[in-house]
């Protein structure tokens, strides 16, 4: 099986235990956690996450979800991308190669298989860029990628991560806030931009959209590829406590026309969704 495909007659997901194989530094803050664990290697897709837990015991409480940020079924290797933000994930970057971290996976739906011929904007807002580099190993092959990255500063920018973006062919196009690096603004500028040349070269299809980052950007990108008519699918990201829908911890706003009730959890529904099933906090 490979990466991006879903593993038939499987599970959803399974606790399991996971051996440190790496950890490494990648960025200000941001850490890459290596582990050996079979099970998810196999059975997980792009979109989807894992529930870790961080701490021995019960503290902290509540596990931390993160994205699969790489996978290698053939060695039995699961990969995650995350930063340092509060005492979990402090927790999760002092552990060491031998050191075993509980984990719950792979948990929620993941991006589909894009259509064949069709080609794959990935719109990526800080962090938010983990999810998409799967996306672009898996199905980046016989068709162009674009990848849109942005951040606040040229230092948040992971080597890391558009090495891996290049080497699954995509062509990479970076933004930053503050201007250091790329383009000037908002990631979404640089989606106006690559909007405007399809249309200006007499091709208004044949584009489908990941985007994952912060709920202002997401909103924006749904924006503007319904203006243009692409499918687009969000990877939403939420604060989790069960991470298997049972406690609605992460509810978020359902697009008024979605059957179902007025929330979707995250964890459960999503994270990823095509665009016109979810609404926005106001």
């Amino acid at each position: 099986m490979q990466w991006g495909e879903q593993a038939p007659g499987r599970p959803l997901w399974r606790q399991v235990l996971g051996r440190v194989l790496e950890q490494r530094q990648v960025g200000p803050n941001s850490y890459l956690l290596g582990l050996q664990q079979p099970w998810l290697a196999e059975a997980g897709r792009p979109g989807q996450f894992v529930h870790v837990r961080c701490g021995q015991g019960r503290d902290p409480l509540l596990r931390r979800p993160l994205s699969l940020f790489g996978v290698d079924p053939g060695e039995g290797r699961v990969e995650l991308l995350y930063q340092v933000v509060g005492r979990g994930t402090a927790l999760l970057s002092g552990l060491r190669p031998g050191m075993d971290v509980d984990l719950m996976g792979p948990l929620g739906r993941g991006f589909p298989r894009p259509p064949d011929g069709e080609g794959l904007c990935l719109v990526a807002g800080g962090l938010g860029v983990a999810p998409l580099v799967p996306a672009a190993q898996a199905w980046g092959a016989g068709r162009r990628v674009l990848a849109l990255v942005g951040a606040d500063t040229a230092a948040e920018l992971l080597p890391e991560v558009q090495r891996r973006l290049v080497e699954a062919g995509a062509e990479v196009q970076l933004a930053t806030m503050d201007g250091s690096r790329g383009t000037p603004g908002p990631v979404t500028d640089l989606l106006e931009g690559a909007i405007a040349r399809e249309a200006d070269a007499g091709r208004t299809g044949g584009w489908v959209v990941f985007a994952c980052g912060p709920s202002a950007m997401l909103r924006r990108t749904a924006a503007l590829a319904q203006s243009a008519g692409w499918p687009c699918y969000l990877c939403l990201e939420a604060r989790m406590g069960c991470g298997v829908g049972a406690c609605a911890g992460c509810a978020w706003p359902a697009a008024p026309d979605r059957p179902g009730g007025r929330f979707v959890r995250v964890c459960r529904d999503g994270p990823v969704f095509l665009a016109q099933e979810v609404g926005w906090w106001e």
